[in-house]
């Protein structure tokens, strides 16, 4: 650990290491830039409840991340925390306390938005649709920290005519109290969803639509001949990705199957018909097989 005043040159010289570690103000005891390998760096304030003295273990409140503050606002920020403890106060204990007030839907509202929301687009709205329109009416006023096992048991029996339904609040409700544990929000270890039993799932079955059919026999076509193409996610971070078209060819045996499969199930929607192979190109395993994507209709 270094200690020097912390400047914005400082913030962005701070160059991320194999493990994390702070930087220290010279200034203000306490008072530090918290750095990890991901690149991340938060502001933070370390010290000794109660007056100090070397037998107290310290105490570490995050006030957030360089993003949010420039050094000079979380200077200040530190220095009103450093009067506090002078006086006596433990402002992270105080912090605790208010967290552990939050309720069922203040907790929500921050699970949706800082956990839920790095999901997929579908599974932020069926985490939001179970929180809404059935957690929170019968839930939502209570403390999150006084929620018990059998509130939600009994959430979970009323819907025992939709097993699929019932069975989903248990695991998204059991997401809600982990995110919930691990940031302070309830006593670690908390979790009212955990050892209530699931209901039995009947296997369900749904058949693609006529329109449905049609287009994934074209993507098979597509991914046969040209590609499919791909992209990464910009937000995270890849390595050896390929520069240039990024595009996956399947051979020809997969793009059989994948016809086969289609044409053949056990309630075909689709026939099959000789195709003529264009005589510029290479003919496609749909070709050679003799298939053709033809909706159904009989």
């Amino acid at each position: 650990m270094s200690e020097t005043k912390i400047t914005k040159r400082v913030v962005d010289g701070a160059e991320p290491r194999e493990t994390r570690y702070t930087l220290f103000d010279a200034e203000i005891t306490g008072f530090g830039l918290r750095v990890y390998p991901s690149g991340k760096k938060s502001w933070i304030f370390e010290y000794r409840p109660g007056g100090g003295g070397r037998g107290v273990y310290k105490k570490r409140i995050t006030i957030g991340s360089s993003s949010e503050f420039t050094p000079e606002q979380a200077r200040k920020v530190a220095d009103k925390l450093r009067a506090r403890t002078k006086m006596g106060e433990d402002p992270q204990a105080e912090k605790s306390n208010e967290r552990l007030a939050l309720s069922v839907t203040e907790l929500a509202d921050e699970f949706l938005e800082n956990h839920a929301s790095k999901k997929a687009i579908r599974t932020q709205e069926q985490y939001s649709h179970i929180l809404k329109r059935i957690v929170l009416p019968t839930l939502g006023r209570v403390k999150a920290k006084d929620i018990s096992r059998a509130d939600i048991s009994r959430m979970h029996l009323a819907l025992k005519s939709k097993p699929f339904q019932a069975n989903r609040i248990l695991a998204v409700v059991g997401s809600m109290y982990s995110y919930a544990a691990k940031h302070g929000i309830v006593p670690e270890g908390m979790n009212p969803a955990r050892g209530v039993e699931k209901f039995k799932e009947e296997g369900r079955e749904r058949y693609l639509s006529i329109d449905e059919l049609d287009r994934l026999g074209v993507a098979i076509r597509e991914a046969e001949t040209t590609g499919i193409e791909w992209d990464i996610d910009p937000s995270k971070k890849s390595k050896h990705v390929p520069k240039g078209d990024r595009r996956t060819v399947i051979g020809e045996h997969a793009a059989a199957a994948l016809s086969a499969g289609v044409s053949f199930g056990e309630r075909p929607f689709w026939f099959t018909e000789p195709l003529e192979s264009n005589q510029f190109s290479e003919p496609t395993a749909s070709h050679r097989f003799g298939l053709s994507f033809v909706p159904c209709t009989r």
